[in-house]
């Protein structure tokens, strides 16, 4: 009789055993099985339970939901980067068709003996070549200056070599680091607003000097 309850006390431990972790442990088991083979998304199933085995669940479905947040911001941020470098290489494969049509009206032009577009046409493609170049924030000075005197060019053929560019830079600032194309607005200003109404000639004046332990470049018109 002892033996009897013994077993039934023992059965009944196991059931309840079973019951309250064994299956919980078993179902928590296959929910971590189920996200880490669905990239980490959880099923749709709520723990009611309040005890270690409930906190346990409710602490994992918490990580997973921030895990899934992080890769859906980091698909999205790459998608973007993506957009971004497709479009660049876009663009530069326009410029370079522009720039390729360019250099054949130039040549054409020159074989026609046609300066003046032979001229302005090749300005206008190596002003384009220096501008498809994306990768740089900043250039040298002579760089610079060189885009800056294949802009007058263009615009000595529309004024009729009426307008001329001089240039003053003190010894030793050649190879000082500027930011890109900040000169080539300022002297298309001068023309456009600046020298508007004067009579021709026209004369642009651009310096750079070192002043306060810094550089100075200056237009004037």
């Amino acid at each position: 009789m002892l033996l009897v309850i013994i077993i039934t006390l023992v059965s009944l431990l196991v059931f309840y055993l079973d019951r309250k972790f064994l299956k919980p442990l078993t179902t928590l088991s296959e929910i971590m099985q189920y996200s880490a083979e669905e990239e980490f998304k959880l099923p749709q199933r709520d723990c009611l339970r309040e005890d270690e085995i409930g906190t346990l669940y409710r602490g994992y479905e918490k990580m997973m939901k921030e895990i899934h947040m992080l890769i859906q911001e980091k698909y999205v941020s790459e998608i973007k980067y993506l957009n971004s470098k497709l479009q660049s290489l876009m663009s530069q494969i326009n410029a370079h068709f522009i720039f390729n049509t360019l250099e054949n009206i130039s040549s054409l032009a020159y074989l026609e003996e046609n300066v003046q577009i032979a001229t302005m046409s090749k300005s206008l493609g190596d002003m384009l070549r220096y501008s498809i170049d994306y990768e740089k924030d900043e250039e040298k000075l002579k760089t610079e200056i060189l885009h800056i005197e294949q802009y007058i060019k263009i615009q000595e053929i529309r004024f009729g070599n009426h307008i001329f560019l001089e240039k003053k830079i003190e010894k030793g600032l050649e190879e000082t680091k500027v930011l890109k194309f900040m000169l080539q607005p300022i002297v298309e200003n001068s023309i456009e607003h600046g020298l508007a109404g004067i009579d021709l000639p026209w004369i642009i004046r651009l310096s750079a000097y070192k002043d306060r332990g810094g550089v100075t470049v200056t237009v004037c018109v």
